[in-house]
């Protein structure tokens, strides 16, 4: 039996309070045949919530714990420990801050209704803010997502109604320390995007393993306050995030701008979804190098951002938009995301075309992803369908991270490889041609050679419905599983592909075969999680009291046969051992004398 010594000493670091940086991140990727984020089985199902605008969400019945605007400040600070009550509706509004060595944990099924104000007195920003050392466990199920919405009544629910969700951690970005709007930052610091000063909102450190907490099975609708002109609150904000932060399941709805913006760090996540949202689905900076498998980014004609045709500060709405930092520097560490199995569905419907739409939707809509300022960001087994473009590596610096003047491999520093591309509608001009677009003076010709020489599919089958996925531009109930025949049910590569190759096929734990126990139990404070597993697997391991605290919470990759997790120093109580492998789990009763 291997004891699993190394994951042991890191409970004990963490419970000590120490900075330690594990030396490799543990995120590995699902090896699947299928391109796009579903093959045969659909993850979507059980907890999203497509019509959201439409939708009976009870009414506040708690107007105290999150009612930040109701406070002269216009500021909560949460500096103990707070667990919600799912039985109860809350309201969220104002600044609420979960200060380090906090913990705020929202239990499955848990509704909050968020309502802001920029226009109040103090200005209502309604977000939550987990600051560096703080965490938040927003860990609900399929059944019983947590849920944070607007307090407005269906039909006029509308994006931008509060502010979103901020995470702000210790992991590394590239930032030099002194910049202009945080000249007290040290090097590797930053202030993140909205109201926020030094120090309240600053993020970064040397901790890429740094852990903000868990949001899984969880919706966020309706956020997006705009602060100032390209300084805007997204749905989910992560500064410097590291990688032991769960991620999974997560949906993002009608953002007012970014569903998702990453500055720095490390975050890893699998199953997230934007939807409808105005700006960017996936936006990543300041040096982000973390890896996410599983994604759907779905956009509607009707919800582009308003500023796209602004003289000053205007901003296109793209699937993935990907910056090193502002200016494009060589500063380290590298925007060098991995996006994997990600179906992107632009505006336009299946059998649509350029030349039908308004020149509205024509100029507000432009790519698929947008990779620039010497960016490396790599998107892989994925699908984009519906865009003017598919794919704008926009500068030279982001060119030659892609090779594009070379012959391709599948180790350059950005890939963009084995995705299919399907209705391009753009008819052309100098600079872009449907399936490529690059900066004004570059050529488009070498980056569509590039895309059609690194696996890429081009127009597969024909532009029309039900040709690729079964439903993908149904608004209020889509269905983003392949067809039967369709191509994207084959052509995904995790071998040789170096971006993706550390990876695992997976397994499935059965409850009926024996193959987790929990031991002692009854326990006097230490208990053991005893794993036989018949492959390697990323799982996660969560103690969680019976008021739906957590109280410990591992994710990581555990190898095949018999190894053993300890877990020590719980306090006198029941509790719930929930081993996790994606929509697969095992729970165990847990008795502490």
């Amino acid at each position: 039996m291997r004891k699993i010594t190394r994951l042991k000493l890191a409970i004990v670091l963490a419970l000590m309070g120490t900075g330690s940086v594990f030396a490799q991140n543990p995120y590995k990727f699902l090896k699947v045949d299928y391109v796009g984020a579903m093959g045969q089985s659909d993850w979507t199902q059980g907890w999203t919530n497509w019509n959201p605008e439409q939708t009976d969400y009870p009414s506040v019945t708690e107007t105290v714990a999150l009612n930040a605007a109701a406070v002269t400040s216009g500021v909560i600070t949460l500096t103990t420990d707070v667990v919600l009550d799912k039985s109860k509706v809350y309201l969220l509004t104002g600044l609420v801050y979960v200060k380090s060595g906090v913990t705020l944990t929202i239990p499955a099924g848990t509704v909050i209704r968020c309502e802001g104000n920029p226009s109040a007195t103090p200005a209502n920003w309604a977000s939550i803010i987990v600051q560096r050392g703080g965490k938040i466990i927003s860990v609900g199920t399929k059944d019983a997502p947590v849920v944070f919405t607007s307090n407005k009544a269906k039909g006029s629910r509308n994006r931008g109604d509060w502010g979103g969700i901020i995470l702000l951690g210790k992991g590394t970005n590239n930032q030099p320390g002194g910049q202009t709007g945080c000249t007290q930052c040290a090097k590797g610091e930053s202030i993140i995007d909205g109201p926020f000063g030094f120090p309240d909102g600053v993020h970064g450190g040397s901790n890429d393993a740094d852990n903000s907490g868990s949001i899984v099975y969880t919706r966020i609708e309706f956020p997006g306050l705009v602060f100032s002109a390209n300084n805007e609150i997204n749905g989910l904000t992560l500064g410097s995030v590291g990688y032991s932060t769960a991620l999974r399941y997560i949906q993002v709805s009608f953002s007012n701008d970014d569903s998702y913006e990453w500055f720095g760090g490390a975050a890893c996540s699998k199953y997230i979804i934007a939807f409808k949202g105005t700006d960017d689905d996936f936006d990543t900076d300041y040096g982000y190098h973390g890896m996410n498998q599983f994604g759907i980014g779905m956009r509607d004609s009707i919800h582009f951002d308003l500023t796209w045709n602004a003289t000053s500060g205007g901003s296109t709405s793209e699937g993935f938009e990907s910056d090193n930092d502002a200016t494009g520097t060589t500063n380290n560490p590298m925007t060098t995301a991995v996006f994997s199995n990600f179906t992107m569905v632009g505006p336009y419907a299946a059998g649509e075309t350029f030349a039908q739409h308004s020149a509205t939707v024509k100029g507000a809509y432009r790519r698929g992803a947008r990779i620039r300022r010497n960016s490396g960001q790599s998107v892989v087994n994925s699908i984009f369908m519906g865009y003017r473009n598919g794919i704008m590596i926009d500068g030279v610096l982001s060119e030659a991270k892609a090779n594009v003047a070379s012959t391709t491999t599948e180790c350059d520093t950005l890939e963009v490889r084995n995705c299919i591309f399907l209705g391009l509608t753009y008819t052309g001009s100098l600079t872009a041609n449907g399936l490529a677009e690059v900066a004004t003076g570059r050529d488009t010709g070498l980056v569509s050679k590039w895309l059609k020489t690194s696996n890429n599919r081009i127009n597969p089958v024909a532009w029309a419905a039900g040709t690729l996925l079964t439903d993908p531009n149904n608004y209020t109930n889509p269905n983003f599983m392949p067809v039967a025949g369709s191509p994207a049910l084959s052509g995904a590569n995790f071998t040789t592909n170096c971006k993706v190759s550390n990876n695992e096929a997976g397994v499935k734990i059965q409850k009926n075969v024996g193959s987790i126990k929990v031991y002692p139990n009854p326990s006097n404070g230490t208990a053991n999680v005893e794993m036989n597993l018949l492959n390697n697997a990323n799982l996660s391991i969560l103690v969680i009291a019976l008021d739906g605290k957590v109280i410990r919470n591992l994710n990581d990759t555990y190898p095949a046969g018999n190894s053993v997790v300890t877990f020590d120093g719980l306090n006198q109580g029941v509790y719930i051992v929930k081993v996790s492998h994606d929509a697969s789990f095992n729970t165990f009763k847990l008795i502490v004398k």
